[in-house]
């Protein structure tokens, strides 16, 4: 299972980041795009949005984390939907 996420500002990417952990970290990333280009970042395990180096001019993040396959397959991931509203954005998580 992972969660897809995305917010015009990288301060709630950050937000919307630690609210899907529960998800799973065992990987991780975030995209970053401007006007004439894009920066990503992938990682396995979680990403420390301190260390990550990317564009100060962004016009939109998105963000995704993704659960070990073999805990899904195990059936230790409860299954929530979450709905997030943020100004005028709306987020669903699964």
């Amino acid at each position: 299972m992972c969660a897809i996420f995305g917010s015009p500002e990288k301060s709630m990417l950050e937000v919307l980041y630690a609210a899907n952990q529960s998800r799973g970290t065992f990987a991780s990333s975030f995209i970053q795009l401007t006007y004439d280009d894009q920066f990503i970042f992938k990682k396995e395990g979680e990403i420390d949005f301190d260390d990550t180096k990317g564009s100060k001019q962004a016009v939109y993040n998105c963000g995704h984390v993704k659960l070990q396959l073999q805990q899904c397959v195990a059936g230790r991931m409860k299954h929530h939907i979450h709905s997030i509203h943020y100004h005028g954005w709306s987020f669903i998580t699964v």
